[in-house]
């Protein structure tokens, strides 16, 4: 990892990242207040009896199963920030393991039984695709302005599919206190199993429409899910990870210690061995990558407070030293810098994510006689 540059630009990004860190901290303050270390502890313990008898805890596969084509679905054409669009609706068929703390209030979000994704595509026949996973907080349609979605759709073009993650966008209208991703290891494992499980049936509804190569691109929250899809789907042309996020726990522990304090409740969860056993089942460093090391690429952000440089070093170790982008800027500012953008481009150009080249018509030779 290159060293921060002490200049402008960078330092007051980083201070944006600081800004949204404070905020969320100001939000979770009233549930901190209620927070009892060794009832969750407790509750953990609970949870991993009943996924060490699913025999999860042996195989953390067995949590993702493959799920079911999408054969019930609705498209609707919608236009938002002058950009035409589809919306695609399915039934999400996830549901948690049997047994499990408190599955039934997972179960009772409504809003989340439905997965939904926007999709830009042009109407000629086959091309590739695009996958595009958002970060925590988004999965609205203006995802595909600042993810870049609508720039491939026309520069490449391709077509392009924004997947809403759980308990984001439409599927978050109607007020929880469990949010995800969050502290709480239960409502993220329920929450990284639903986005694999509704990620996966919107892949298979995009191979259906005869896709002729497929990539994947998720930043921050929507990094994890990628990188986590990228060790079980081997079947994917190319893999983008950006300013990532990829341990839970290890982000949690480094944001108590430096935004909190060393003795916060927090901390006790945190060193617990049923928080580590749990987040291991979901997390992306537990997968051994199945896409081929020449489809991975990471791009990352030098002053990142939010996911922390650490994070996207752990991705670019667990995924043998990728092509990886830094990028002086903070984890907001990575994404919209104009290198980032130039390299996801040429990361998805060089793995053939871009529609063929409109054959040149020659005007016939002249006959002889």
């Amino acid at each position: 990892m290159p060293a921060l540059r002490r200049s402008p630009g960078p330092l007051l990004l980083a201070a944006v990242d600081d800004a949204f860190i404070s905020l969320a901290r100001l939000r979770g303050r009233g549930a901190q207040q209620d927070f009892d270390p060794d009832a969750v502890i407790a509750e953990q313990h609970r949870a991993l009896e009943v996924l060490e008898r699913a025999g999860i805890v042996e195989d953390p596969k067995v949590l993702f199963p493959q799920p079911s084509p999408v054969t019930t679905s609705r498209l609707t054409r919608r236009r938002r920030q002058r950009v035409d669009f589809e919306h695609l609706s399915f039934p999400s068929v996830f549901e948690p393991p049997e047994g499990l703390p408190r599955d039934a209030l997972w179960r009772a979000d409504t809003g989340n039984h439905v997965a939904h994704a926007y999709v830009l595509r042009h109407d000629d026949g086959p091309r590739p695709w695009i996958v595009a996973l958002h970060g925590a907080g988004a999965g609205e349609p203006l995802d595909l302005l600042w993810m870049g979605s609508a720039r491939a759709h026309r520069r490449l073009g391709v077509n392009v599919i924004n997947v809403v993650l759980p308990r984001h966008g439409p599927r978050a209208r109607a007020a929880s206190d469990d949010r995800f991703p969050g502290p709480d290891s239960l409502v993220n494992l329920y929450g990284f199993a639903q986005a694999m499980s509704d990620t996966r049936a919107a892949l298979g509804w995009v191979r259906a429409q005869r896709a002729t190569a497929i990539a994947v691109h998720g930043i921050s929250l929507g990094s994890y899910a990628a990188a986590l899809l990228a060790g079980l789907d081997p079947d994917l042309d190319c893999v983008i990870a950006g300013t990532p996020l990829v341990d839970v726990v290890e982000l949690m522990r480094h944001h108590v210690l430096v935004y909190e304090h060393g003795d916060h409740k927090m901390m006790q969860v945190l060193a617990d061995p049923s928080t580590h056993r749990l987040n291991a089942l979901v997390c992306p460093l537990s997968f051994p990558p199945l896409v081929p090391r020449s489809n991975r690429f990471i791009y990352a952000a030098i002053a990142d407070r939010l996911a922390t440089p650490e994070q996207a070093v752990a991705l670019w170790e667990h995924w043998e030293a990728p092509e990886t982008l830094w990028v002086q800027a903070s984890h907001i500012g990575a994404v919209f810098a104009p290198k980032t953008r130039k390299f996801v481009e040429a990361a998805l150009r060089g793995r053939g994510i871009v529609a063929p080249a409109e054959p040149t018509l020659t005007a016939p030779s002249p006959e002889r006689d």
